[in-house]
C-alpha cells in the first residue's frame, strides 16, 4: 500500500471523537447477550422461547440492561440515551461516506447525497482468487500497518508479526463472519463468502485484529485475558478511528469508504444489539436491516443479529 508523505491532512477528529464516545458503549450494550454462568440462551425471539432468562417482562429486561452497562462499564445510559447517541454519532461518518462516494464518481441520488452503499457494492468484486490469494492479501496489509506504525513511531510495537491463517471451526465461523484474533493468529474465515474479502474491505479488518488491534493489545499484556469485552473490542475500535485520524488512508478513497463503513456498523449495532437484547425487534428484521443499509451479505448480516457476540468482529 502507497501513503501520501507526512502534511496536511483532513481534519477527521470532531467525527472521529464523536464515533469513539459511542464505541465503548456500543461493546457494552452486547454485553447483555451474555449471561454470567453457563451459555448464552439461543438467539430467538422472546415470545418462541421457553428459555427462562429470555422471557421475563420487558420492564425486567430494560432494567437489566441499564444494570449491566453501569455495573461492567460506569456507563449510565437508559436505551433512549444510547440510541440518541448513537444517531448522532452517525451524522459525521455518514457525511464522510457521502464525501467518499462522490470521490469515487458516485452521482447525487437523492438531495442528501451520493449514496455511499452505491459506492462500496462494486468494490466488493476486487478480490483475491482462492484461499491462499486472500490469506496472503491479508499478510500485506498486515506488514502494511505494521510500517505505518513504526514509521510515525505511534505504539509500541509486538517484536513478531500475527500469523495469518485460514478460520475453519464451525462454530467460530458462525459468530465470526468477518475476521477474528485467535492465539496470536488472524483467522480468516475465506470460504464462505469472498465478497467479504475484498481488498478495500481486508484493509480496515486487518487494522483491527492486527495492527495497531489486538495483537498489539495482547502482546502488551500476554498473560491477561480481556474479562472486561468492553476495553477489548473498544481497543479494536479505536485501532480503526487511530488510523483514519493519522492519514493512514489519505488519497485512497475506496479504503478509506471501507473503513468508514465498519465505523457506521459499530453505531449502528449500539442501536440495534439493544433491541435483539431486549425482544423489541425480531430477528429477522435486524438481518434485513444489516444487509440493505450496512451492505452485508446474508451470512454476515445472520450472523450480526442471530449470534450470541454479534459484536465481536
Amino acid at each position: 500500500m502507497s501513503h501520501r508523505p507526512p502534511g496536511p491532512r483532513r481534519v477527521v477528529r470532531p467525527a472521529v471523537l464523536l464515533a469513539a464516545a459511542v464505541l465503548l458503549a456500543v461493546a457494552v450494550v452486547a454485553l447483555v447477550l451474555l449471561r454470567s454462568e453457563g451459555p448464552p440462551p439461543k438467539p430467538v425471539p422472546i415470545a418462541e422461547t421457553s428459555d427462562p432468562w429470555a422471557a421475563p417482562p420487558l420492564r425486567t429486561l430494560q432494567a437489566s440492561l441499564r444494570r449491566r452497562l453501569e455495573e461492567d462499564c460506569g456507563v449510565r445510559l437508559t436505551r433512549g440515551e444510547l440510541a440518541l447517541l448513537a444517531l448522532q454519532a452517525q451524522k459525521p461518518v455518514r457525511a464522510r461516506l457521502e464525501a467518499l462516494a462522490a470521490e469515487l464518481g458516485v452521482e447525487n441520488g437523492s438531495p442528501k447525497g451520493p449514496d455511499w452503499r452505491r459506492a462500496f457494492s462494486p468494490l466488493r468484486g476486487d478480490r483475491p482468487e482462492g484461499v491462499e490469494a486472500t490469506l496472503e492479501a491479508y499478510r500485506r496489509e498486515v506488514a502494511a500497518a505494521r510500517d505505518f506504525l513504526e514509521e510515525r513511531d505511534l505504539v509500541s510495537l509486538p517484536p513478531a508479526p500475527p500469523e495469518v491463517l485460514e478460520l475453519k471451526n464451525p462454530r467460530l465461523k458462525e459468530i465470526f463472519s468477518l475476521a477474528m484474533y485467535l492465539d496470536d493468529s488472524l483467522a480468516v474465515p475465506v470460504g464462505d463468502a469472498p465478497e467479504r474479502h475484498c481488498h478495500a474491505c481486508i484493509v480496515p479488518l486487518a487494522v483491527h485484529e492486527t495492527y495497531p488491534g489486538h495483537h498489539v493489545a495482547f502482546a502488551a499484556a500476554p498473560h491477561e485475558k480481556p474479562r472486561n469485552l468492553c476495553f477489548h473490542e473498544g481497543w479494536g475500535q479505536y485501532a480503526e478511528l487511530l488510523m483514519l485520524e493519522q492519514g493512514y488512508y489519505d488519497g485512497e478513497p475506496a479504503r478509506e469508504l471501507a473503513a468508514w463503513r465498519l465505523v457506521l456498523l459499530r453505531l449502528e449495532r449500539a442501536l440495534i444489539d439493544a433491541r435483539l437484547a431486549i425482544g423489541d425487534l425480531p430477528p429477522e428484521e435486524a438481518v434485513h436491516h444489516y444487509r440493505r443499509n450496512l451492505v452485508l451479505d446474508p451470512e454476515a448480516a445472520e450472523a450480526e443479529a442471530l449470534t450470541p457476540e454479534p459484536f465481536m468482529v
